[in-house]
């Protein structure tokens, strides 16, 4: 028996969202602080789904912690490229990498009423992300 174990995971699409306008807002805190940073366009595809993230007020409130690693708690509206509207939301954690990134691990969840992508109501997924100047990227999956 190996003492490695994996987690079955079906790829469900890379989401890159625009960050970088208008400037996040930092909030100082006693043991850190709250950075809210807008989401206003990006886009997503997948095998089966693609589409953009639309220009209204989406986000990341983001708490970093007074050891450097944050608290991610992120909404964002998704319109697929057959205009079917879905709502994404996801925590997770953020960390700094030895190269100076940011390494992001996220749990999104989704709410649709769209008959076509339904199936999307009922999974857990999981994200594996970074940070460039003025986006943010993630590689999203489902959990089996």
């Amino acid at each position: 028996m190996s003492d490695t174990k994996s987690l079955p995971v079906i790829f469900l699409f890379s989401i890159t969202a625009n960050t970088g306008d208008p400037e996040p807002v930092v909030i100082p805190r006693g043991d850190g602080n709250l950075t809210v940073v807008t989401v206003m366009s990006g886009t997503f595809a997948g095998p089966s789904i693609k589409g953009r993230v639309l220009p209204i007020a989406g986000g990341d409130w983001i708490s970093v912690r007074g050891d450097g690693s944050m608290r991610l708690d992120v909404r964002i509206v998704l319109e697929t490229d057959d205009k079917e509207m879905i709502y994404m939301t996801y925590g997770g954690v953020g960390i700094a990498t030895k190269d100076g990134g940011l390494s992001l691990r996220t749990t999104p969840q989704f709410e649709t009423a769209s008959t076509k992508y339904a199936y999307l109501n009922s999974i857990q997924a999981v994200a594996a992300g970074s940070v460039a100047p003025g986006t943010v990227t993630y590689d999203v999956y489902e959990l089996q």
